[in-house]
């Protein structure tokens, strides 16, 4: 695991990098109800689950959700959260608990941080597995076709730090290059 989650664990909510799947998430339900109003999307599992954010929407939704991630720093963000509930560490590929959900999400391109991509096919046919009859896997990915490199600049919750992501395509790679700033200090 990258150490890099070490020091982004503290500062991910802050800035207001899991505020998409929260979004999303409601968009999601109201899809649900849209398109499927004679089924039932009652448990879920949320991969890549990071500090939990899309958990405990679905958990204040009345879902029965579970959270999974490999990285320690993120989980322990998240369970200080929502102690209420279930966050495993594994890697996301080899997770596969024999439960059956309702829906798998992945979202926030946590799948664009899987280089290897046996590991994202591994995922997808667990997650195949893991899926109730006429369930869903919902994630989103960057797609290299239309991805424009960006910079994403915000200001904190304190005035005094910035964080700073910037996407670049390297070859046949999507980078994502993450810094962050006290007082125009790098930390």
């Amino acid at each position: 695991m990258d150490d890099v989650y070490v020091e982004l664990a503290q500062i991910y909510d802050k800035f207001g990098i899991s505020d998409f799947s929260v979004s999303f998430s409601d968009s999601m339900l109201k899809y649900f109800d849209c398109m499927y109003p004679n089924e039932t999307f009652k448990k879920n599992l949320d991969i890549c689950c990071g500090t939990g954010t899309l958990c405990g929407f679905f958990k204040d939704n009345g879902i029965q959700t579970k959270g999974v991630d490999l990285s320690a720093e993120m989980l322990d963000v998240a369970r200080s959260k929502y102690c209420d509930v279930e966050f495993i560490k594994c890697n996301a590929s080899e997770f596969n608990d024999g439960e059956v959900y309702d829906f798998i999400t992945c979202t926030d391109d946590a799948l664009n941080h899987i280089t290897d991509i046996e590991d994202v096919k591994r995922i997808v046919k667990n997650a195949n597995v893991l899926l109730r009859d006429g369930g869903l896997f919902i994630f989103d990915i960057n797609n290299f076709d239309i991805l424009t490199p960006g910079e994403y600049n915000k200001d904190s919750f304190n005035g005094y730090s910035k964080l700073s992501l910037v996407q670049s395509r390297d070859s046949d790679l999507i980078k994502t290059d993450v810094k962050y700033y006290e007082h125009d200090k790098l930390i």
